[in-house]
């Protein structure tokens, strides 16, 4: 989903569901050892800081379940503009502020995330290295 086709939705959808593949996400800086609980476990990230810009501004946050070989799936999620408790939401609600003043009045809708979603594989050390140089 791009910004525009969201924005279009906020202004037109009138509250209806949107579905969106989830492989259409750039899940690639997500990787196995983001998730404490392993297989089955449950993390929330913040698309603007962990895939591409587009992904970020268009869904946030969004949470995902670990399954085997590198797959995810997504909770569906509200468009909504809506705000957290600052003391330990700051980044999401300023996103939000932005988001709500440049979009303007419109109507939240869910995002129905479809099919599952590949993450990048944990890294070797000895990948790390031949990328690297062994330089941090």
């Amino acid at each position: 989903m791009t910004i525009n086709e969201s924005y279009s939705w906020w202004k037109n959808g009138g509250g209806t569901t949107v579905q969106v593949p989830l492989s259409s996400l750039d899940l690639s800086s997500i990787t196995p050892a983001s998730f404490k609980d392993g297989v089955g476990g449950v993390e929330t990230f913040n698309l603007l800081f962990r895939g591409n810009a587009t992904d970020g501004l268009v869904h946030g946050t969004i949470a995902l379940r670990l399954y085997p070989n590198n797959t995810v799936k997504a909770f569906d999620g509200p468009y909504d503009f809506d705000y957290k408790p600052w003391l330990t939401n700051p980044i999401r609600n300023i996103e939000n502020f932005f988001g709500k003043t440049i979009h303007g009045a419109g109507t939240p809708y869910e995002i129905d995330f479809t099919g599952l979603g590949t993450i990048s594989p944990n890294p070797s050390i000895t990948d790390w290295y031949i990328r690297t140089g062994g330089i941090r």
